[in-house]
């Protein structure tokens, strides 16, 4: 059975140390990032507080710490107090759908488990993560191989075409809240 606590956190007595009780866990963890950024936000514009299934990432998933989910959620409350009232759904959707900082960072982490980056995409993905990090706090700075802005700037690029996908189902979501 699941209760609230008095400091906010959902828990359940179903929820222990097993890998679903982790999973579980991290997925309640999420929701929370999620209302904490909407509660934050929603002053600012009233979509924030309409589209809480446009906060979902397929690709900053539980095994990604939730520092990260936090930058993706607030990068996307960031983007719908942009809207205008008059927008139309072209607007929006190039608004939406492009790939957070924080999706770009998780993709390429992903892919990196299956076959090694190029130098560009790495330098992207650890460029990101430290911005990241930066903007949590943390002090990471991870150091990779120096390329330069042109490189950086074709690489997100490239890989925004190829998440843009992703942020398809955002879009809709947004438009459909408008």
């Amino acid at each position: 059975m699941i209760e609230k606590k008095e400091n906010g956190k959902l828990r359940s007595s179903l929820i222990d140390e097993s890998f679903v009780g982790k999973y579980l866990s991290s997925c309640f963890t999420r929701i929370e990032i999620a209302e904490k950024v909407i509660e934050e936000n929603k002053k600012d514009h009233p979509l924030v507080d309409k589209c809480f299934l446009a906060f979902h990432s397929k690709l900053v998933t539980v095994e990604f710490a939730p520092w990260i989910f936090h930058s993706h959620c607030k990068e996307i409350a960031d983007r719908l107090k942009k809207i205008g009232r008059r927008w139309s759904k072209k607007q929006i959707f190039d608004l939406m759908q492009p790939p957070t900082k924080a999706e770009i960072v998780c993709a390429l982490s992903s892919a990196s488990m299956i076959a090694p980056l190029r130098r560009n995409g790495a330098a992207l993905a650890l460029h990101y993560f430290n911005e990241i990090a930066k903007e949590k706090g943390k002090e990471f700075k991870i150091e990779y191989i120096p390329v330069s802005e042109i490189e950086l700037k074709q690489v997100e690029e490239e890989i925004t075409r190829h998440l843009s996908k992703f942020g398809e189902e955002r879009a809709k979501i947004v438009w459909e809240n408008f």
